[in-house]
Formats: structure tokens, sequence, C-alpha cells
């Protein structure tokens, strides 16, 4: 791979900055399909769901990050993606990703509030993500 190959990839929420660094690839879950940026992609704003990215840094290493809902941009090699939430999968603490899914199925279980339902689905989506993200990395 071509060292000028490459694409800067930036994770952001309201927070902090999750990541930022080189790549050779980026995957992400895009509400409509999941897509992959490669070098040169095609300049796109879209809307992501709740999932897990994952980066090829310039190292070829691979990289998991669970996030919810939010939005990529891809313009001229620069990925920014900027999401409500996201956890780099290594530094996951299990017991506690898995301890956090019991709680919100549980509280998916017992809310009979339509309002509230929908969050909590997304909370136990974004639960399991961080499981998964996990262990990839």
């Amino acid at each position: 791979m071509d060292n000028d190959k490459i694409l800067n990839v930036e994770i952001i929420t309201p927070q902090k900055t999750i990541y930022s660094g080189k790549a050779i690839s980026v995957a992400v879950p895009g509400s409509q399909s999941p897509f992959q940026v490669l070098y040169n992609h095609a300049p796109i704003v879209t809307s992501l769901d709740t999932g897990i990215i994952k980066i090829i840094d310039e190292d070829k290493n691979e990289k998991y990050f669970a996030s919810k809902n939010g939005f990529a941009e891809v313009r001229k090699n620069l990925v920014s993606i900027l999401v409500d939430n996201a956890e780099d999968g290594a530094k996951v603490d299990l017991s506690i990703a898995k301890n956090l899914l019991d709680i919100e199925r549980k509280k998916l279980k017992e809310s009979d509030n339509k309002n509230e339902i929908e969050n909590l689905k997304n909370n136990v989506k974004y639960a399991e993500f961080l499981i998964k993200a996990s262990e990839r990395s």
C-alpha cells in the first residue's frame, strides 16, 4: 500500500475526540447500508446507525469502536465521524459492558413508555456492540 494513499480519520462525540489518526480504510454502519471508505472515496455525508466502526490504520492494525447514532462526512480523504457516543473496543471492560447490557434489557422489559422504549432498544443495541468491539479488539 502506498503511504500517500492514506485517510485522515476522526471519531468525535459531544464529550471528546475518541480517535484521530491515519488509516488505509474505514468501515462504518451507514443508516442505509454499512459501507467502507478507501482513499479518494467520493464526497459523502450520511447518517450512521448504532454499530461498529472498523479502522485499518496505516500500520494495518485493526481497530474497532462501538458507536451510537450520528453522521459521517467524507471529503478530500478526511473521514469525520460525529456520533452521540463511542468507545474504543480495546478499552472496553467486558464485565462492565455485559452488566450494562443486562441492566438495559431489564429496563426495556419493564418499560411501557413508548417514548422510552426506542431509546432503550438503542441502548441495548449499543451495549451489544460494546461487547462485540471488545471481543474483536
